[in-house]
């Protein structure tokens, strides 16, 4: 399993770690910094021989994103393999593979530095969902933009889920979800739901 220790200041900050033992078997790098809200803030097994991590939300204090872009990185190796990456990125850790883990969708929220300096929490018009091909480093559809207000990655009372195929998304905002079919990039799903 893979574990994200809290506020290490190694620079190892991807446990691989024995399921039935919890003893560590591997540490990796992502290089993507330390601290709260910095280096990794997710990651998850694509096949038997790779991992996507996706950074956390954090900017410097001139309200750059510290990071731009998910990595694929190599299980035995270590090394990073690809990089999925915007032209404007702006990671919030919330991302998801489809069920033959050939396709991520990620939910992105990019805003200029004078933005985030002054509007942190407030993400409304700005929240699109990249959907990559994990074969490529750029998205081969963009979702823009979102139909109801997301909630950001510093709060808010909404979730945002995709089915296991990436064909539909559910946001539930205000104890109501809504479900909207992913239609214009590709993917299928049932005829009942909205389209997007």
């Amino acid at each position: 399993m893979l574990i994200i220790p809290s506020n290490s200041p190694d620079a190892e900050d991807v446990l691989l770690l024995d399921s039935f033992s919890g003893k560590q078997v591997r540490g990796f790098s992502s290089g993507f910094g330390h601290g709260f809200a910095f280096g990794v803030w997710s990651a998850q097994f694509i096949g038997q021989d790779r991992f996507v991590v996706t950074p956390g939300f954090s900017t410097d204090a001139k309200g750059h994103f510290s990071v731009d872009a998910l990595r694929l990185l190599n299980l035995q190796t270590g090394r990073i393999v690809r990089e999925l990456t915007s032209e404007r990125f702006g990671p919030t850790g919330n991302f998801t593979l489809s069920t033959d883990a050939l396709v991520l969708g990620m939910l992105n929220v990019w805003r200029r530095p004078r933005q985030i300096r002054h509007e942190r929490h407030d993400i409304r018009g700005r929240a699109q969902i990249l959907f990559f091909h994990l074969e490529e480093t750029r998205p081969f559809c963009v979702l823009d933009p979102l139909p109801d207000r997301v909630p950001g990655p510093m709060g808010g009372k909404g979730i945002m889920r995709f089915s296991s195929d990436l064909s539909l998304i559910a946001i539930s905002l205000s104890g109501r979800v809504t479900v909207y079919e992913v239609s214009n990039c590709g993917l299928t799903a049932p005829a009942e739901a909205k389209r997007f």
